[in-house]
This record gives C-alpha cells, sequence and structure tokens, in this order.
C-alpha cells in the first residue's frame, strides 16, 4: 500500500520572525489606518494595531538580521538625539507622557524601517526587480482598497461615521469628493503614491512589461483624485526629475513610448475627473485662484509664523520633541517642525549626516554600471529631494509613519544591494 507523505519544512525561530516581518509590512502598507482597532485614553484617535505589531517584531528582528555597522551607529546617534530633545523639554516644560510616546515612537519607527530594509535584502539580496515588484504589490492593494473607498464614500465625514460604527475611532478632516485613501488623508496619499509610480516606471524600464505602465497611470491618476495642491505639484517635479533622468533615452525606444504614454493619461484623467466630479474640481480651481485668501492656506500660514517665533525664541536646542503642543502651537511643516523641536544645532547634525550618507550612496551608484538599481537609487534621491525641499514645508509628511517606515526601506535596502553588486563587479 502506496503512502502519501507530506513534507513540512522545519522553520527555525528567526525564519518564523522574518516571515511574520514580512507579512506584517505588507499588511502595514496595504491596510494603512484600517488597523486603528486599539483604544488608548491618552489619544483621541484609535491607535494602529498594525504599526504596533512591526516594532514588537522588530525588536526581536534585531537579534537576527545583521545591520552594518555604518547604518547602526547612525540609527544609534539619531534614536540618541530624539531621546536628549525629549528630556530636554521635559525639564524646561515639565514631563509629557505623550511626548515621551512619541519620541519612543520615531525611535521605533528608524529602527524598523533600518532592521526591514536589511531583512529585504537577506530575501532578496540585489535583485532589485523581485525586491520592489514585492513593494509594488503591497501598494497596489493600498490603491484597490483607495479606489473603493472613494466610489463608496464621497463625502470623507461618511467614511469616519463608518468607521466609528466598527470601533475605529478616527478624527479626519471633512473631505468631499477626494481622494482620501486608506492612509485617511489625500495630501498624504499624493505624496506618498509617488513612490509606487517611480517604481512602475523603474520595473517598466528594465522588464518592458507593460503592465508596469499600466500600473504608473493609474498611480498618477489616483494622485489626481486627491485635489491636493502640494501633492500635484510634488507629482510634477517628481514627474520631471524622472522625465530629466531618462533624458538621453527618451528619444528612443521604450522611454520615448513611455513619455507619450504617462502623457496622454495625464491628459486624458483630467477632462474625465473634471466631468465625473466637478464640483471638486471648481473647489479646487478656486482654492487656487484665491491661495492668498484660502481658510486653510491662511491658517498654515499662520502655524508657519507662530513656529518661526519659537524658533526665533529657542534658536539653539529647541522646545524639545514634541513639545511644541506645551507652547500651545500646531505646526503643518515638518522642516518647521524639526527646527522648533531640535533647535539650528541637531538640524544641521541631522541632515548633514544623512546627506552624506545619501551622497555615499549617490557615489556608488555612479561607480556601478548601468541598470536598474544605479537608476532606482538616483531617481529616489530625486524623490527624497522633492519632499524635503518642498512637500515637507507644507505637511507633516517626513515624520509620517506611512512614509518613513517604507523610505528608510527602501534606502536600506539600496544600500546594502549596491554594496553587493560592487563587490562583485571588482
Amino acid at each position: 500500500m502506496n503512502r502519501l507523505y507530506i513534507i513540512i519544512p522545519r522553520l527555525s525561530f528567526a525564519d518564523i520572525i522574518s516571515k511574520l516581518a514580512v507579512f506584517t509590512f505588507f499588511v502595514f502598507i496595504a491596510f494603512g489606518n484600517l488597523f486603528r482597532f486599539v483604544n488608548v485614553s491618552l489619544f483621541s484617535d484609535n491607535v494602529l494595531a498594525s504599526e504596533g505589531t512591526i516594532y514588537l517584531i522588530c525588536a526581536v528582528l534585531f537579534f537576527f538580521v545583521e545591520i552594518k555597522a555604518a547604518q547602526k551607529m547612525l540609527m544609534a546617534v539619531l534614536s540618541i538625539g530624539v531621546l536628549f530633545s525629549c528630556f530636554y523639554g521635559s525639564i524646561y516644560s515639565g514631563f509629557e507622557l505623550k511626548a515621551f510616546i512619541y519620541a519612543l515612537r520615531l525611535v521605533c519607527m528608524l529602527w524598523s524601517g533600518v532592521l526591514l530594509g536589511s531583512l529585504f535584502f537577506k530575501k532578496f539580496q540585489d535583485d532589485i526587480n523581485a525586491f520592489l515588484a514585492f513593494f509594488l504589490k503591497a501598494y497596489l492593494a493600498a490603491l484597490v482598497l483607495g479606489l473603493g473607498i472613494y466610489f463608496l464614500f464621497p463625502s470623507a465625514g461618511q467614511f469616519w461615521e463608518f468607521l466609528s460604527e466598527n470601533n475605529i475611532v478616527f478624527h479626519g478632516d471633512p473631505h468631499s469628493s477626494r481622494f482620501v485613501s486608506v492612509y485617511f488623508d489625500p495630501n498624504f496619499y499624493a505624496a506618498i503614491a509617488c513612490i509606487p509610480f517611480l517604481i512602475s516606471v523603474t520595473l517598466f524600464g528594465s522588464t518592458r512589461s507593460m503592465k508596469y505602465l499600466l500600473y504608473a497611470g493609474l498611480f498618477g491618476f489616483s494622485i489626481l483624485l486627491t485635489w491636493s495642491r502640494s501633492g500635484f505639484a510634488t507629482f510634477l517635479l517628481v514627474l520631471a526629475i524622472y522625465l530629466v533622468h531618462k533624458l538621453n533615452g527618451l528619444l528612443r525606444g521604450y522611454f520615448r513610448r513611455l513619455s507619450f504614454f504617462l502623457t496622454f493619461v495625464l491628459l486624458l484623467s483630467i477632462p474625465i475627473i473634471i466631468y465625473f466630479n466637478n464640483s471638486a474640481f471648481e473647489f479646487f480651481t478656486d482654492r487656487v485662484i484665491n491661495i492668498l485668501e484660502d481658510g486653510s492656506a491662511f491658517a498654515r500660514w499662520e502655524t508657519f509664523k507662530d513656529a518661526l517665533s519659537v524658533i526665533q525664541e529657542y534658536p539653539c536646542w529647541g522646545v524639545g520633541y514634541n513639545y511644541l503642543a506645551c507652547k500651545e502651537v500646531r505646526v503643518d511643516s515638518s522642516i518647521l517642525l524639526l527646527l522648533a523641536s531640535f533647535g539650528i544645532i541637531p538640524f544641521i547634525a541631522i541632515f548633514g549626516s544623512l546627506a552624506f550618507f545619501l551622497v555615499r550612496g549617490l557615489q556608488k551608484s555612479f561607480c556601478m554600471a548601468s541598470g536598474p538599481l544605479a537608476s532606482a537609487y538616483r531617481m529616489f534621491c530625486g524623490y527624497l529631494a522633492v519632499i524635503v525641499f518642498f512637500s515637507s514645508f507644507f505637511n507633516n509628511l517626513l515624520f509620517y509613519q506611512f512614509w518613513l517606515i517604507p523610505v528608510l526601506v527602501l534606502f536600506t535596502y539600496f544600500s546594502l544591494a549596491m554594496d553587493c553588486q560592487n563587490q562583485n563587479e571588482v
């Protein structure tokens, strides 16, 4: 009698944790804020369960994943700086539990991004296409869910109410006919969606598969649905960087087809969106034309002035990370928030060290043979420059978990993969 044997591979504890980390990261990106199940009395909104799970898994992962010495030192210095800033703020303004929790959260975000990036390099090595394809799948899932939210709940207020009825408490802005996405904010989504857009065009360039061209068009289309002024500008700047980067190839082959296709999709999308969403278009146009009289723009300008006054009063070391609330100041600008919280001296040290690592990466990319890895790294450096020097002036994007963690994952992986390829080429 023949017997059927099922062979179950034996997984070590490290393998189980690694697979769980990859799965949790995918869920984190794909479902966004939909997993805000945890109610904590200290916060007005529910706490994101998937975010906390990532931090717990990465705490265990720390003992199984090797991190480069330079990256480990950078993260250690940044973590000490964040905690010191929080401690400094508690001396002058008194201890605030919420500020301390946010400081720990930022430290967790920094380490989680580097740990996950190192884990993905261990999983994919320098197979950049496989890595980016995995990343893209998570964002495609987020796009599908976002489109469902967009069509089922034309008013964001209805969506917040629906979530509340299902024990997910989130106090979002009452957007109407705008693509709020699973990240619950059209401005944030527009900046974040540039990541899968760049991934799509990178994969199209290396594989010439038309499906990636379609994905790039879909993400561009979804950005238009946000009706975000800063989002539109960010996307156009990123698109310009991509076209300049590929300038030498635009007149021949698939890069010419790509540029024509993207231009066609954008031009076709605008009249379609205007026809089916006329009220949102009128609202957007009015906000652009009357930007100096727009209520949200005026309110943002007032917060800018408040932040600048804090910076002038505490120029060197700031007021301490997340202690602006003690000064009753709310800032909608990551750059000004960094300056007001950390001060000018730590601000220069933070961006100086990050710029050093990015420039070293650029040098590595130019020393490599031309390929998708070097190309992707350069384009994402351009994207990061747009976010830091433009988008972050209008939104608190730099500290947003759905932006910071994926960006750290990408750049950690890029750095390790470029080192690997450079060693192979020697």
